[in-house]
């Protein structure tokens, strides 16, 4: 006989690296598996992962920049609140997913902040119920 699956776990959001932590912006570009997220902000993928396992790390590390990044209010959504809930993604593609309340100043240009960043914004009247909070991260709700 089965036994039920233990409650799901929402994993950790990491720190990224910020450049004042860095020897030199020069040394850190230099550096084999030191990814910029944005600004300052850097992260080191584990060489070791798994393809998957990397993809969702990087994911969330995008998410925590995002999270420190952006003033608006907002809600990870999609895949990204699939992997802030602790929830397994299939093909996870290395981008945000967020709703907002308002249209986004959308650009498709391969310069624009939100392609550099690689953040996808959509925008809904997002209702009160599908509105969560988990471990500080707002996501939208994956179910009732």
């Amino acid at each position: 006989m089965r036994t039920a699956p233990g409650p799901l776990r929402p994993p950790a959001l990491p720190s990224p690296v910020t450049s004042g932590l860095l020897l030199d912006l020069e040394q850190a570009a230099n550096l084999s598996g030191v990814l910029r997220l944005r600004g300052d902000l850097y992260t080191t993928p584990d060489p070791e992962a798994p393809p998957a396992v990397a993809r969702g790390d990087l994911v969330m590390a995008r998410v925590a920049a995002t999270l420190a990044a952006l003033d608006t209010q907002f809600w990870f959504s999609g895949p990204t609140a699939a992997l802030v809930h602790g929830l397994w993604t299939y093909r996870l593609a290395d981008a945000v997913h967020l709703t907002q309340l308002y249209p986004p100043q959308v650009r498709r240009e391969t310069e624009s902040w939100d392609h550099r960043h690689k953040v996808t914004r959509h925008w809904t009247d997002l209702p009160w119920r599908d509105r969560v909070v988990v471990q500080g991260v707002p996501a939208s709700a994956w179910c009732d």
